[in-house]
């Protein structure tokens, strides 16, 4: 096949001096524009660091709710997406797996980033306090099922963090 290529590229340049070309117009793929490869998914991805991701959240939820939610709002976000800014699972979103970011000011598309993911995680817990969740049971609870004070509803992940395993 190369060689019959070859022999057409160079049957399609009349004169000697385009022979040159014509080798280079064969090796080039005869035209055909070539799309550079993807990166890995690895590059395609910006991950940031795992540390962090745990200082913005510390900063965000010092400034917004308290230094004393800190430890809780980190079992969140490693229990939701193992600090994954871009996480996804069906229609939650985010660090925090926001199913509603709009409910907080942030976007789908935003709380898919590191920032917005947060912004939102911790709009949800200042909700969270204000529906009454004085502990950090209360408030992994409200994360997860909506309502400080539900019983029965708390997913397994859940239980078991609030178990202290």
């Amino acid at each position: 096949m190369k060689r019959l290529i070859l022999i057409l590229a160079l049957c399609l340049t009349p004169a000697v001096g385009h022979a040159q070309n014509a080798l280079e117009w064969a090796a080039g793929g005869m035209g055909r524009i070539v799309q550079p490869l993807r990166p890995a998914a690895a590059e395609r991805r910006a991950v940031e660091p795992r540390g962090a991701i745990q200082t913005m959240i510390a900063e965000h939820v010092s400034a917004r709710i308290g230094s004393q939610w800190v430890s809780t709002a980190l079992r969140i976000a490693k229990i939701e997406s193992g600090f994954r800014c871009n996480a996804r699972n069906g229609r939650a979103v985010g660090i925090f797996q926001n199913t509603r970011p709009e409910a907080f000011g942030v976007s789908r598309a935003a709380a898919l980033t590191c920032e917005g993911g947060i912004r939102a995680g911790v709009a949800h817990m200042a909700r969270c306090i204000a529906m009454g969740a004085r502990t950090p049971s209360q408030q992994m609870t409200c994360h997860n099922t909506g309502n400080p004070f539900a019983r029965g509803r708390v997913e397994r992940a859940y239980r078991v963090a609030l178990s202290g395993g």
